[in-house]
């Protein structure tokens, strides 16, 4: 189907006249000579060769004869094309309004100057019938479909430009500019589809990241404030009124609170109720607290208490004065009596009924000084002096009760002599695991279930002031000489690992370990200290204070004052 073909027909000619062409009419047509050139009518250059046009089909035109702004605004009108094949204000503004920059599903962006190349443009003549012959192409190329009206050039024109490109042609273009590859350039729709997600994913993370770093932001340097200033104000509330007697000690029974004296003990909990009371006549109490487990026993007596927090276990009568006690977490204990030449150890249950003793004579062993049970009431270690003209000899005896110790005279199942040394201080802190402390060493005794498998020496040459311990950690009191301050608190964990020195210069009544923390308190001030040396708190706790009672945080503090026992609150 081409346009046109290169045969010019004159208006007048007969083959005019046989056409017929009802849409030429060429009197209206302005006057023009009467042999006008088809080149000439299209503004185009004549082929001197006639090599650019064959029979049958009409010039081709080049990228020169029109630009694309022409092709598509100028030969084609608007009533050329139907809105399907091609939208009508088809473009970016249509997405720019509406707020995205992508394009309908199934179409790509339409690059003006990038996608319509020389290509695109369809020849008018390709589209001719090889079969048909020149004269039935010239009669066909002169005689466009009635379908397809004018272009807006040819009716500016008065209808002198020539038949119009057939409506096939112009659907064949559009579908081939619709269906071009976009250059190279990525389909926008499905790549911002796919950004938006990841940009919003990224922005969602980076949003949580900030969050996360501003509240650990937060978080130091309130830990750094904390660490730097410590608590600085404590509140005291009271939760219950106490007698205030002479004589009258405390003791920590698992974060209870334990008042005893020579007529009884009570027992009271953190929320000022009282567990329970136990009357006695005592004159000089003696107290040993294992875990849950608490024993009070008169020196030189002949009864010992035993209760937990339910209230009184049982009571234990021996026959010979007692001269110390060993509470173990089972409600086990272990009395130590003693004659002017004889030593006699004996295990009870809580209940009085004995389990096993053992005999040791002054002049063999010495004169037993400190004792300790295991947790599970197996195993006992006994500490005992030796006094000579010349020398002091300590003995650290280990006495089993059970399996281990029934295969063995008077179930001793090792010992340690120390010579010019003693050892006023023992204590088990697990099952296998027994610290004992002289005036030169600290000393981690390590057994197995059947004997004592060795143990750790931790020298120090200074004078020792203090031994101070709990389940998991022992302290060494020394007077510090570097000036620093007046004390130093050495503290070691089960292994003999130093992990921590306290320094301070409070002239104090009690020193205690519970947990993680160190407390230091007299009548009036009270200090609390991190393993590592770090003054949490260091002020007033209210007047006459008589004991600290911690628990298992650091604001379940219990203190114990002149009549009453009040909460503290630190902030």
């Amino acid at each position: 189907m081409g346009i046109m073909e290169e045969k010019r027909i004159r208006p007048d000619t007969p083959e005019a006249e046989k056409k017929g062409n009802s849409e030429l009419n060429m009197e209206e047509a302005p006057a023009a000579p009467g042999d006008l050139p088809a080149e000439q009518l299209f503004d185009m250059e004549p082929d001197p060769d006639g090599a650019d046009t064959e029979d049958g089909e009409g010039p081709v035109f080049s990228e020169d004869d029109h630009s694309e702004e022409d092709f598509f605004e100028e030969d084609f009108s608007e009533d050329d094309y139907s809105g399907e094949d091609f939208p009508e204000d088809f473009g970016e503004s249509d997405y720019e309004d509406s707020g995205e920059d992508e394009y309908p599903d199934g179409e790509e962006e339409f690059e003006e100057d990038d996608d319509l190349t020389d290509d695109d443009h369809t020849d008018y003549g390709d589209s001719t019938d090889e079969n048909v012959p020149p004269s039935t192409a010239s009669s066909a190329s002169s005689s466009p479909p009635s379908s397809l009206k004018p272009s807006k050039k040819a009716q500016t024109a008065g209808k002198t430009a020539g038949p119009a490109a057939p409506e096939k042609s112009l659907e064949n273009t559009l579908a081939r500019v619709q269906s071009a590859p976009a250059s190279g350039k990525k389909n926008k729709k499905t790549v911002s589809y796919k950004e938006k997600i990841l940009r919003h994913k990224r922005q969602r993370i980076q949003r949580e990241v900030l969050l996360v770093m501003m509240i650990m932001y937060v978080l130091s340097i309130g830990v750094l404030l904390w660490m730097f200033l410590g608590y600085r104000h404590a509140e005291l509330h009271r939760i219950a009124s106490i007698s205030a007697e002479d004589g009258v000690a405390y003791a920590n029974l698992n974060g209870n609170v334990v008042q005893y004296g020579g007529s009884g003990a009570v027992c009271i909990n953190s929320k000022g109720e009282t567990l329970w009371t136990v009357s006695y006549e005592m004159q000089q109490p003696i107290v040993s607290v294992s875990g849950n487990v608490i024993a009070i026993a008169n020196r030189n007596g002949y009864y010992v208490y035993v209760m937990d927090p339910d209230g009184l276990m049982g009571t234990i009568h021996t026959m010979l004065p007692i001269q110390n006690i060993a509470a173990a977490e089972n409600g086990e204990v272990a009395v130590v009596m003693s004659d002017s030449r004889t030593t006699w150890v004996r295990l009870y249950t809580a209940k009085g009924k004995e389990i096993a003793y053992l005999v040791r004579t002054m002049a063999e062993n010495g004169y037993p000084i400190a004792a300790a049970i295991s947790p599970d009431g197996e195993t006992l270690c006994l500490s005992s002096v030796q006094m000579s003209s010349t020398s002091v000899k300590s003995n650290v005896s280990f006495y089993n009760f059970g399996r281990a110790g029934s295969k063995v005279p008077d179930h001793l199942v090792d010992y340690s002599d120390f010579i010019d040394e003693t050892v006023p201080y023992v204590r088990y802190i697990d099952d296998s695991t027994c610290v004992g402390v002289s005036d030169k060493r600290l000393i981690l005794f390590k057994s197995t279930f059947f004997h004592r498998s060795g143990s750790t020496n931790i020298m120090f040459s200074e004078n020792l002031q203090g031994v101070f311990s709990s389940d998991n950690f022992t302290g060494l009191l020394f007077t510090n000489t570097t000036g620093k301050s007046q004390y130093r608190l050495d503290i070691y964990n089960r292994n003999g690992k130093r992990v921590g020195d306290i320094h301070f210069s409070m002239q104090f009544t009690h020193l205690s370990i519970a947990g993680d923390k160190v407390y230091i308190n007299n009548e009036h001030e009270c200090q609390i200290y991190s393993l590592n040396g770090q003054c949490l708190y260091n002020g007033s706790l209210g007047s006459s204070i008589r004991a600290l009672i911690p628990g298992a945080t650091l604001n379940d503090l219990l203190v114990v004052t002149a009549g009453e026992i009040d909460s503290v609150r630190l902030r």
